[in-house]
């Protein structure tokens, strides 16, 4: 995703207009003026720095960018090994050849654990309750074909409308057949397991979309089970001991690394503190308009996002 950001950038020549290593921390809006002042300050010598505009954009998405979300364990204190939350990955992490346990089911515990499986790891996931499972595959064959005969710009206004047009019929379907559409799920899940594990780690309490669906890429991670270099685990925590956690069942998984891809924690503004005409704007006191504009908040416009399909 990095690597496209900088292409396009350099492409478009986006790049020759972004300033880089500027943290943004105040920024305050002046009815008298009728202007946003910001007051940042530069990595790399601490200075300050103030910049004026009379509209204010937030990219800054709504997750905190500095530290994850790191819920209370029990015992947790007590393992010995290394213990990592993704959003700190170290750089020198090798884990080929350890016991890594996954704590979590999301995206991020998704993503891990074949990534984590194809550098030589025994991975376990581990996960409280499971959630619902899309395998999708990373690479349109449709769009390539047609791209051989049709522009690029048709093909690609086609491969986004299509795109677009199943996630909001699968996301429709669901709620208005969740029964039916919760049987082609799981059903497409065992297909994919072939056998090589409990099924019932793959079915969730709720309906579809009544929590989010996570995409597997070309169906890696039941890759991975089948392969025998990951399994998935229901259960809760006990404990942990010197190696292993300790589970409410009873069971004990050993391991040598502690993932804990918990979640992120919820920021608005990237952390900036907002004010109109010197008193604090608090945005979760007001209301927004279709994603962009905040109550009471002139000239400024959050890109929020979409509430579900935001990739």
């Amino acid at each position: 995703i990095r690597q496209y950001l900088t292409d396009t950038a350099r492409e478009f020549r986006i790049d020759r207009h972004i300033s880089y290593g500027i943290r943004i921390l105040e920024a305050n809006w002046s009815s008298a003026e009728h202007a946003w002042t910001l007051r940042a300050e530069r990595d790399a010598d601490g200075g300050e720095q103030v910049f004026r505009c009379r509209f204010l954009v937030m990219g800054t998405g709504y997750f905190d960018q500095d530290a994850g979300h790191n819920p209370a364990i029990d015992g947790l204190e007590r393992f010995d090994g290394p213990v990592i939350h993704p959003q700190h990955w170290p750089e020198n992490m090798n884990c080929a050849g350890k016991r890594v346990l996954v704590i979590g089911s999301g995206a991020t515990a998704v993503t891990l654990v074949p990534a984590l499986a194809g550098q030589g790891a025994r991975v376990t996931m581990l996960q409280r309750s499971p959630g619902f499972l899309l395998s999708l595959p990373s690479r349109d064959v449709v769009s390539q074909m047609l791209s051989r005969f049709l522009p690029r710009k048709w093909v690609f206004g086609f491969a986004r409308l299509a795109n677009v047009a199943m996630g909001d019929w699968i996301y429709r379907a669901s709620r208005r057949w969740p029964g039916l559409v919760r049987k082609l799920m799981l059903s497409l899940v065992r297909v994919q397991l072939k056998g090589a594990a409990d099924a019932r780690d793959f079915e969730p309490r709720y309906q579809p979309w009544d929590e989010r669906l996570c995409v597997v890429s070309d169906g890696d991670l039941f890759a991975a089970v089948r392969a025998g270099q990951a399994n998935v685990v229901t259960d809760e925590i006990a404990g942990f001991a010197t190696g292993r956690v300790l589970l409410k069942s009873g069971r004990n998984v050993e391991t040598d690394i502690v993932v804990t891809a918990t979640g992120l924690k919820l920021q608005a503004f990237g952390g900036i503190r907002v004010t109109v005409d010197g008193n604090a704007y608090r945005p979760g006191d007001h209301m927004s308009y279709k994603g962009v504009l905040l109550e009471n908040l002139p000239n400024l416009a959050w890109m929020f996002g979409y509430i579900n399909h935001a990739w």
